[in-house]
C-alpha cells in the first residue's frame, strides 16, 4: 500500500473513531449512580428518577408501571405517559382525546372534558403545540389561568360534505388549529356540538378537542369519521429545576442544581436549568457528569496533523 492511501485509510478510521466516541458519549447513561435509567424504552436522566434517592425531589419522580410484557411511564398523580426526556428542558407526554359524540336518532352518546395540570415546574410548550378541534358541528374550548387571570379561547370547526375535506388542512373546515398562550397553567379541554350532528351524522358523530405536538400531526381526514378511544396524541412540555432564576438559586446551595455546571434561564418560561460548560458534554446535574470533548480527536486538522505524521513515521 502507498503512502497515500495508507494516510487517507487512517484518516478514515480516524474519524469514525472520532464519530464512535461522540455517539457513545451522547448515549451514555445518565442516571443517578446506582439507579434505573431505563423504564422500558425511555430513558430517565438525572433529575429524574424512579425510585427513592434516584431524583432530584418529588416534582422529577417519574412512575414507572412494569408488567410481565412492558414498562410504561407516567407523570406521578396523573394517566399521562412519559414518552420522551431531554436534558434541555423539555418532556413529551401522550394525552387522550375529549369527544362530545351523538348516536341517530340525536341524542348523546358520549361527553368528555379532560384536565392538563402538570406539576408547577412544567408548561405546556407554546411554541411547539397547537390547540385543535376536529368535526364537522365543532366548538372547542380551551380554558385555564396565566398567573391568577383566568383565560378561555374556542376553536370552530364546520362542514357540510366528507368529500370537501382536504388532508392536511386545519384552517376550520373539519379542522381547526390555534396557538397555545405562554404559560397557561389548569388547562381544560372541552368539546361540544352547535347541533348534535343532525346534518353530518351520515359521516361525523363526533366533536373532537386535544392539544398535540404540531410536528407530530397532521390532519386526516378520516379523522372527522372517527378518532379511537385508544388514540393518544403527544403533547410537549417545557421542564424547569424550580421557578427561581439562576441568582435566586444560587443564594442556597442546598438546593441548587448547578453545582457542578453553569446554570441558565430558558427563553421560554420562568424559572432555571443547568448545563455543561463549553467543550464539555454529559449530565450537568450529576458531580463529575460532564466531560471533557477532546476536539483533537474531533476536528479535522488536529486529526488529519496527527495521522499524517504518524503515517510518515510509519514509512
Amino acid at each position: 500500500m502507498d503512502p497515500y492511501t495508507r494516510l487517507s485509510v487512517n484518516i478514515l478510521v480516524s474519524l469514525v473513531v472520532a464519530e464512535t466516541v461522540i455517539l457513545v458519549t451522547r448515549t451514555r447513561v445518565l442516571a443517578k449512580n446506582g439507579c434505573p435509567s431505563q423504564c422500558g424504552k425511555l430513558s430517565i436522566p438525572y433529575p429524574f428518577g424512579t425510585e427513592e434517592g434516584c431524583f432530584l425531589n418529588e416534582n422529577f419522580r417519574i412512575n414507572c408501571n412494569e408488567s410481565a410484557t412492558s414498562s410504561i411511564a407516567y407523570l406521578p398523580h396523573t394517566d399521562f405517559i412519559v414518552n420522551n426526556i431531554t436534558m434541555e428542558g423539555q418532556l413529551q407526554i401522550l394525552t387522550r382525546v375529549v369527544r362530545d359524540c351523538y348516536r341517530a336518532p340525536p341524542g348523546p352518546m358520549t361527553r368528555q372534558t379532560t384536565s392538563l395540570s402538570p406539576m408547577s415546574i412544567y408548561n405546556v410548550s407554546n411554541t411547539r403545540n397547537k390547540f385543535t378541534a376536529i368535526g364537522c358541528d365543532t366548538i372547542a374550548y380551551l380554558k385555564g389561568f396565566i398567573g391568577n387571570n383566568s383565560y378561555s379561547a374556542g376553536c370552530m370547526s364546520v362542514c357540510d360534505r366528507f368529500e370537501d375535506l382536504v388532508d392536511g388542512s386545519c384552517s376550520g373546515f373539519g379542522c381547526c388549529q390555534i396557538q397555545i398562550p405562554d404559560r397557561l397553567k389548569t388547562i381544560d379541554v372541552e368539546a361540544y356540538s352547535f347541533n348534535n350532528h343532525v346534518n353530518v351524522s351520515d359521516f361525523n358523530r363526533c366533536s373532537y378537542a386535544f392539544i398535540v405536538e404540531e410536528s407530530t400531526f397532521r390532519f386526516s381526514s378520516e379523522y372527522v369519521r372517527w378518532i379511537p378511544l385508544h388514540q393518544n396524541f403527544p403533547v410537549s412540555l417545557d421542564w424547569v429545576i424550580s421557578n427561581e432564576t439562576c441568582v435566586e438559586a444560587a443564594k442556597n446551595p442546598s438546593n441548587y442544581a448547578c453545582q457542578h455546571s453553569e446554570c441558565y434561564e430558558p427563553f421560554n418560561g420562568s424559572g432555571y436549568l443547568c448545563k455543561c460548560p463549553d467543550g464539555f458534554n454529559g449530565n450537568p446535574y450529576l458531580p463529575e457528569g460532564c466531560s471533557d470533548i477532546d476536539e483533537c480527536n474531533i476536528r479535522n486538522p488536529c486529526d488529519e496533523n496527527a495521522v499524517r505524521n504518524n503515517a510518515l513515521i510509519q514509512e
